[in-house]
């Protein structure tokens, strides 16, 4: 049986060939003192697998627009911690592609975040 090391360098191979780059809104104080936030990046173009599962998207109205959400999963190595609300920049195939992430799973291979994508109806 391989050992995780060696499961990692083939993820890194065969599957990991998106990067993500993550975000997360931190406390901050501003110019003037008062408490404020700021969005920093704390992990940059890590290997990834961006995977769409073909489950169908949600499309929920409100009086200005049709918002469109769609789960997606995010396979990455476990040495990462992606919390809830984090802020996912993925790049995929010269595309860049802006996710939210809600659940993280680590395994001692792999961990697989639960993302989501919210876009507008045009």
């Amino acid at each position: 049986m391989p050992t995780p090391s060696q499961l990692n360098s083939l993820l890194s191979k065969y599957m990991y060939h998106d990067n993500v780059t993550v975000c997360r809104q931190i406390n901050a104080v501003d110019d003037e003192g008062a408490d404020d936030y700021t969005v920093q990046e704390i992990y940059v173009n890590i290997p990834c697998k961006l995977y769409q599962s073909g489950k169908p998207f949600i499309a929920k109205n409100t009086d200005r627009q049709v918002d469109v959400i769609t789960d997606l999963k995010l396979f990455l190595p476990p040495q990462y911690d992606v919390l809830p609300n984090d802020i996912l920049k993925i790049s995929r195939n010269e595309q860049n592609i802006l996710l939210n992430a809600v659940k993280s799973f680590k395994y001692k291979s792999h961990q697989e975040v639960m993302v989501k994508r919210k876009d507008e109806a045009r």
